[in-house]
């Protein structure tokens, strides 16, 4: 008897020591491993970017757009990136520009009327990617998305500041 209650101590005692370690390590496998969390963060005079080693002209929203999506391949859940375009949807611009407009988001963005006319862009891009996803959520395949960037007037640097939601383009198109 007395064999059986050390033998159950001692499984309690080695159950407990087992889910510490687990919990050890399932914490320090979700902790920040040094993913996308870097935003674009403009020097007012600089004139190219760089983002996570891709050099580009931070002067021209397209290539901003274009760095941005491909500097996804640094990250360890993205197996391959290929932005097939990007280009301003003068279209959607507008309707966004109104959207915007006089709205409590663009006050608080510090965004006139005037600004949003004169800096504020989109950008549609279409990209293929493969992505990990035992390692994220993100959707892969053939993708599109707009791109909201805003101009910097002094340096005329484009920044990202928002994005849609990609969504499925068919094969066919």
């Amino acid at each position: 008897m007395k064999n059986r209650i050390r033998l159950n101590l001692f499984l309690k005692k080695l159950w407990l020591f087992v889910c510490i370690v687990l919990l050890i390590v399932m914490t320090a496998s979700c902790t920040e491993t040094g993913g996308n969390t870097k935003k674009f963060d403009h020097d007012a005079t600089e004139k190219s970017g760089k983002t996570e080693g891709i050099d580009y002209d931070a002067t021209d929203p397209v290539k901003v757009v274009r760095a941005d999506y491909m500097s996804w391949l640094k990250e360890d859940y993205t197996i391959s990136m290929n932005v097939l375009y990007a280009k301003v949807d003068d279209e959607e611009t507008q309707r966004q520009i109104e959207r915007y407009k006089g709205s409590e988001l663009a006050e608080s963005r510090g965004w006139t009327d005037e600004y949003l006319d004169q800096h504020f862009i989109v950008v549609k891009v279409r990209y293929e990617c493969e992505i990990d996803h035992t390692k994220t959520f993100l959707r892969d395949g053939l993708l599109e998305s707009y791109v909201f960037l805003t101009r910097d007037p002094e340096s005329g640097v484009w920044t990202i500041v928002d994005r849609s939601s990609p969504y499925d383009i068919p094969e066919t198109e």
